[in-house]
């Protein structure tokens, strides 16, 4: 219930929420664009640790790999939004915007039950369309500070070392579970760091409850991180 005040809260901000508070050592580990055919992999390693994270889905692969959103689920693992076929919002119409969000929001719902409460845009990218469509589905929209850039084709050793960088008191750390380099990260080196670091691991609504950005921090966006 904290945690859906608190997201419940940050919809109403109108501002990226693009880390947590520094007054914890806590990070969130978050991975986008599942589920897929590594989604159930990548919960063996996070389980198996112990370390919670959050899962950004897109729309149109909730059919297909339906047994992954539903161990997400089961593992406990809040599920946001991240579009229904992942396009370049900014390039759309209202509408258009308003369909992705909203089908994405429809298919999780019809899947698990559950409502959905947060949104990530692909690629980071949101203009004021975007910023009033999220609001009006009273969802905040959650980017990061940290970039592991396995999307953007890293080896598993570049994805340790940013994430490693990056374990820092508020960070939200994005990720991929859908790239064999980001499985063989996490499995060898991020889990192991992680634990070294002091750092406990949360979800990103547990990090809006418990360590929240300032509105100082909010509104320098992804500069009030540092």
């Amino acid at each position: 219930a904290q945690a859906d005040a608190a997201l419940a809260r940050f919809a109403r901000k109108h501002r990226p929420v693009y880390c947590g508070g520094r007054a914890k050592k806590w990070v969130a580990l978050t991975f986008d664009d599942g589920p897929g055919p590594y989604t159930r992999k990548m919960l063996r390693i996070l389980r198996h640790a112990q370390v919670p994270a959050t899962f950004f889905v897109v729309g149109r692969n909730v059919a297909t790999f339906k047994p992954g959103l539903m161990a997400e689920r089961a593992y406990g693992s809040p599920v946001g939004n991240h579009s229904w076929s992942h396009p370049l919002l900014t390039s759309m119409g209202y509408q258009d915007q308003r369909d992705q969000l909203a089908s994405t929001n429809h298919a999780i719902r019809s899947a698990t039950g559950d409502r959905v409460r947060f949104f990530r845009p692909p690629y980071g990218a949101h203009n004021a369309a975007t910023d009033k469509i999220a609001r009006g589905l009273d969802m905040p929209i959650i980017l990061w500070n940290v970039d592991s850039e396995d999307s953007l084709g890293a080896d598993s050793k570049k994805i340790s070392r940013l994430v490693k960088k990056g374990l820092k008191p508020g960070s939200i750390i994005l990720m991929h579970e859908n790239h064999g380099q980001t499985i063989r990260a996490m499995k060898y080196t991020i889990i192991r760091a992680l634990k070294k670091s002091g750092m406990t691991p949360v979800t990103v609504p547990q990090m809006l409850a418990g360590n929240p950005p300032t509105a100082e921090q909010l509104a320098k966006g992804r500069k009030g991180c540092r």
